[in-house]
């Protein structure tokens, strides 16, 4: 008060009107006009001076403007809601705040509230709780060149959780419910057919090794009998003797494997035949042997085949 007593008594010293001298409080604004028109915006907080026909035509706060609304509207999927919303308005251009309409404030809000309906009818109720951020990102842009021509900015727009008949509250809910029961069924599905597709493609790998190992077996196994084919020959016996006495081993090998795996019984209709067969080379190796001291033998004795003794020539 000392200071602007002084001030004043200065003025008054240098022939300036009392009236010319005025103040201007922080967070604040004052608009001049001469004759009806803007002359001035004074925006300094503190003393300002005035010229004698300038009039303060109205000091316009600076600070956030809060105003609430309920915005009754229709979602896409045509459920009629109520959406709460908390708007922060601020003036960015006093002259504009005080000139443009009879109630900027109002032509402001009545923006925001159009953006929100027309938003609002392009999104369906589920967007409106779970996308509440993205709507009021696109309002916020919708609006921004609106407002300024009103001196105004949306420093922020609040949207409250939508609101909705009971009845519909409760159609909703089960639907959600239902669809995530169903994303559920599909995802154990989708698992299961995993965990199917992982097992077939276990088992042609087992089935391919499997039969690798088969291929590999039966190559030995040929390897070997032709090597013993050749050993039979070499040591004089004739080579269909050789394959004769290979078959019935390769035959006696296959039934003594397969009396291996589990209580099984074997039997055949042609044991005479065999038995004859196993006599008649017996008896060929035998005069083989009498005319050869070694006599030739399978690289591997088979199973059940029993060895017939070689007659002992007389002593002499």
């Amino acid at each position: 008060m000392i200071i602007e007593g002084a001030i004043i008594v200065g003025a008054a010293l240098l022939g300036l009107s009392p009236t010319m001298i005025f103040t201007v409080d922080q967070n604040e604004e004052t608009v001049l006009t001469s004759f009806g028109k803007h002359t001035g915006t004074r925006k300094k907080s503190g003393i300002n001076f005035k010229l004698p026909w300038q009039k303060k035509e109205k000091v316009v706060s600076k600070k956030v403007n809060e105003t609430m609304d309920k915005i009754k509207t229709k979602t896409s999927d045509n459920i009629f809601v109520t959406v709460p919303v908390t708007m922060h308005l601020q003036v960015i251009d006093s002259a504009k705040s005080v000139f443009v309409g009879e109630d900027p404030v109002a032509l402001s809000k009545s923006t925001i509230t159009n953006a929100m309906k027309e938003t609002i009818s392009k999104s369906t109720l589920d967007q409106l709780f779970s996308e509440r951020q993205s709507i009021r990102d696109q309002i916020q842009d919708q609006v921004k060149d609106d407002l300024a021509e009103y001196g105004f900015s949306l420093k922020e727009v609040i949207i409250d959780e939508p609101q909705v008949p009971a009845s519909v509250e409760e159609r909703y809910n089960n639907a959600k419910s239902s669809e995530q029961e169903l994303i559920e069924r599909t995802n154990l599905a989708e698992a299961a057919k995993r965990e199917r597709i992982f097992d077939a493609e276990a088992q042609k790998e087992a089935t391919r090794l499997l039969g690798e190992g088969i291929a590999e077996q039966r190559e030995a196994i040929m390897s070997k009998y032709a090597d013993q084919i050749d050993h039979l020959t070499k040591k004089g016996m004739d080579i269909d003797d050789a394959n004769k006495i290979l078959i019935l081993a390769m035959e006696q090998d296959t039934l003594r494997d397969i009396g291996q795996h589990g209580n099984m019984i074997i039997s055949t209709t042609n044991s005479e035949d065999i038995l004859t067969k196993f006599q008649s080379l017996g008896k060929t190796l035998t005069n083989k042997s009498d005319n050869d001291n070694s006599a030739p033998g399978l690289q591997r004795p088979q199973a059940g085949v029993k060895k017939q003794d070689t007659p002992k020539g007389p002593k002499k």
